[in-house]
């Protein structure tokens, strides 16, 4: 059994509670929580490394998410003292609550499910050799030109702090070829956990939901989604340019490209170039910028799409696809990084710097129903290869082989 301490902090964010929408590092920590919970070998508490995380967030973390009832360790004892008259209500939210620090030593592992800055700074608490992290990507160390200069610099640091860890979790190989790029670590320390889709959440839905059309300003009922923040990388501006060269060689007036992504992550330069684009009287007229969705919407938007279509240049795993594929949705992905991994030969892979084969796939999905219904049967089954069971099995199987 794995005593097994899941740092929770990058679940606080209020604007995941309020709103609902979890997507990348967030949607993968909640299914994580859940997968390690239902896990034999598991023994799941909570902790978080930060002094911003108050046992009230917690509360209000655990509650609105429908988190597994779980020991939350709290590191932070003097804020932790400061609020004990809530005992008895906090208690009524938990089977155990624990305001002792020491008692962290008593865990086998403390699970970071996204790289922090924190961990270098946890020895008190915890010797690096009981860390474990989950790496996503290396976006910023291979991207330097698009984030500001402190970013690098810590995101540099960090790396150098992980070759002091046991063991290092990759979400695929793509990503584990390019940390070993980065630091001099040995590769059979490094284990890859792919990542999953909740079958839940993402499943076939044969009936649309009109609803969801009105909601979000949908025209067409014949639409191409694609779900991405409005960043160089994601490549956006390429796929606005590709459409509207679709439909306008191709004269098409029942067709539209939606638009759906986190506000929170525009870059701002980009987000200016696609707006200039929008004011196209063809993108005015057949392109919708939703902003962030409701993840109760996600499987509507996903599920009676034409194809996702995601043309990004660089991704640690790709979560979109993988949902996309889950619920039957032919996917056109970009060929670069991770992205095969995650499709495949369930999917259409394409360069994503060639505006006309881009403009070719799209135009073969939107007038060929049976290429549609192959891949979607294709990509349905390319999905069951992945679960979150699988990855926390992988991560927990990894740490008894190199941790305990």
């Amino acid at each position: 059994m794995i005593n097994l301490n899941f740092e929770i902090q990058v679940l606080a964010f209020k604007r995941y509670i309020k709103t609902g929408r979890f997507r990348g590092v967030s949607r993968v920590s909640r299914e994580l929580c859940s997968a390690f919970a239902r896990h034999p070998q598991v023994n799941l508490r909570y902790s978080a490394c930060s002094s911003f995380f108050i046992l009230d967030t917690f509360l209000e973390v655990q509650k609105e998410l429908f988190l597994p009832k779980a020991p939350f360790l709290y590191d932070h004892l003097l804020e932790a003292i400061t609020r004990k008259k809530r005992k008895e209500e906090i208690e009524s939210y938990l089977e155990v609550l624990t305001i002792n620090s020491w008692q962290m030593e008593q865990s086998d592992i403390l699970f970071y499910p996204a790289p922090r800055y924190d961990f270098l700074s946890r020895s008190l608490i915890h010797t690096k050799k009981k860390q474990v992290i989950l790496v996503h990507d290396l976006m910023i160390n291979k991207f330097p030109e698009y984030y500001e200069t402190h970013l690098a610099y810590h995101s540099r640091k960090l790396l150098m702090g992980m070759k002091e860890l046991p063991l290092l979790i990759t979400v695929s190989e793509s990503t584990k070829y390019d940390l070993l790029e980065e630091i001099d670590y040995p590769e059979e320390r490094v284990a890859v956990a792919p990542l999953a889709a909740d079958s839940k959440r993402f499943y076939p839905q044969v009936k649309g939901n009109d609803k969801v059309y009105v909601k979000y300003g949908i025209p067409c009922k014949k639409y191409f989604f694609c779900l991405s923040p409005f960043t160089v990388l994601k490549n956006v501006r390429f796929l606005i340019e590709s459409f509207l060269n679709l439909i306008s060689q191709e004269g098409i007036d029942d067709l539209c490209l939606v638009l759906s992504g986190s506000q929170h992550s525009f870059d701002n330069t980009e987000a200016f170039d696609i707006f200039k684009i929008m004011e196209h009287p063809l993108a005015q007229k057949y392109i919708r910028i939703t902003g962030a969705v409701d993840d109760e919407d996600l499987i509507h938007l996903y599920s009676q799409a034409i194809a996702l279509v995601f043309p990004s240049l660089y991704e640690g795993f790709g979560l979109p696809p993988l949902e996309s594929m889950q619920c039957g949705t032919p996917v056109i992905s970009s060929n670069r990084s991770s992205l095969p991994e995650v499709v495949g030969d369930a999917g259409i892979l394409l360069d994503p710097s060639d505006s006309d084969t881009w403009s070719e796939a799209m135009w073969t999905l939107y007038k060929d129903k049976n290429k549609r219904k192959e891949f979607s049967q294709k990509g349905v089954e390319r999905a069951k290869n992945f679960s979150w069971d699988k990855t926390a099995q992988t991560i927990t199987q990894e740490i008894q082989e190199y941790v305990l």
